[in-house]
């Protein structure tokens, strides 16, 4: 041991002694404590019995609110925006209209479509021509019935096609006007007026704001599903239970998990972001102050108990987690026991000479 060690252990223990020693202290009573006098010990004694308490397993999680309904809004064309008819994050309906698609290239779309109807048609009337005549001339035996059977298969064709070629403009018109597939809230917009988009490209997107989740990320790989889960929000406590956990973790490598509720419909709003705890468990516990426990030179905590005879019986106990200034006990402590809450390393260090080996 170096020198200096070997003083300041010696200078404590020798402290200890004269404290021990000393005059005898009163002070006046605690409420739920028992204040004990010794004429052999200079020092107060304060002791309870342990208390038994709800201590609650919990792991910590960060995360971002979601709309569970997500429409993504695209370009059917290319083309150029034209109008826009809704303001940002402004509520939204079924079926109204968010976008004016048009430029050169829809037009050029439209009247080549226009123009392929107007060769139909011409051609559907050429061919109703074509059959009256041979109409007349299968009639007058001038000619055979299947030439007339050939024309009307013909005309068939030419009238699908017609059909096919205006539901393709009419098409055209509608998707030229972008409506929103869900009502919701219009967000997220990335086109503006007069831009230039391509075919697919996102636009914007619509979510529904009544139906939300919470992407949180957590470092476990416990199974969290159907555990509650709480956060605390404009001084409110809301809570929601684990549903899902994803098979994907997050770049950090935490899991990825959905928590919802009503609560989180009613209360937050899409893209918020938030942290809370989810709960494991919740058990009963013992619990002792944290003044009550003394540590030896291994850091083994003990604490004092009194016996029947009114003697401090050093005991050995195994502790788990600390809440505020209470310590969980697992083992070695019962709730009838009278265990010393204050003077407990005064009595340790009554004790110095035997735990501590000082070298001449």
């Amino acid at each position: 041991m170096k020198p200096i060690a070997i003083a300041l252990v010696f200078l404590t223990a020798f402290s200890a002694y004269i404290y021990w020693n000393s005059a005898v202290i009163v002070r006046g009573n605690i409420s739920d404590t028992h204040l004990r006098e010794h004429n052999s010990l200079p020092f107060i004694i304060r002791t309870s019995h342990p208390k038994r308490t709800e201590i609650t397993d919990s792991l910590r999680w960060t995360g971002s609110v979601k709309s569970i309904n997500i429409a993504k809004i695209t370009s059917p064309y290319t083309g150029k925006i034209m109008k826009i008819y809704i303001a940002d994050n402004a509520k939204v309906k079924r079926n109204q209209p968010l976008f004016k698609l048009g430029g050169i290239g829809i037009t050029n779309k439209l009247k080549q479509q226009t123009s392929q109807i107007d060769t139909l048609t011409n051609n559907i009337k050429l061919t109703r021509q074509m059959m009256n005549r041979k109409r007349q001339m299968v009639t007058q035996h001038l000619l055979p019935a299947d030439e007339l059977s050939r024309v009307r298969i013909k005309l068939s064709k030419l009238r699908e096609s017609l059909n096919s070629a205006q539901l393709q403009l009419d098409t055209i018109k509608t998707r030229c006007t972008i409506k929103s597939p869900i009502a919701g809230r219009f967000i997220n917009r990335q086109a503006t007026s007069s831009q230039l988009v391509t075919q697919s490209e996102k636009l914007a997107e619509v979510i529904n704001p009544n139906h939300l989740r919470i992407v949180a990320r957590v470092f476990t790989n416990v199974n969290l599903k159907n555990c509650r889960a709480e956060f605390v929000l404009n001084q409110k406590t809301i809570s929601g239970i684990v549903t899902t956990r994803l098979p994907q973790n997050s770049p950090e490598g935490a899991s990825l998990v959905w928590i919802e509720s009503k609560q989180i419909n009613n209360y937050c709003h899409p893209e918020q972001r938030l942290s809370g705890t989810i709960i494991l468990q919740t058990r009963s516990s013992l619990v002792i102050p944290v003044s009550a426990i003394v540590r030896d030179e291994d850091e083994n905590p003990f604490v004092f108990v009194e016996n029947a005879g009114g003697k401090y019986i050093k005991q050995k106990i195994t502790t788990s987690r600390q809440q505020g200034n209470m310590v969980e006990v697992v083992s070695g402590l019962k709730l009838s026991e009278n265990v010393v809450t204050e003077g407990a390393y005064e009595l340790f260090f009554g004790h110095f000479s035997k735990i501590y080996k000082v070298a001449d």
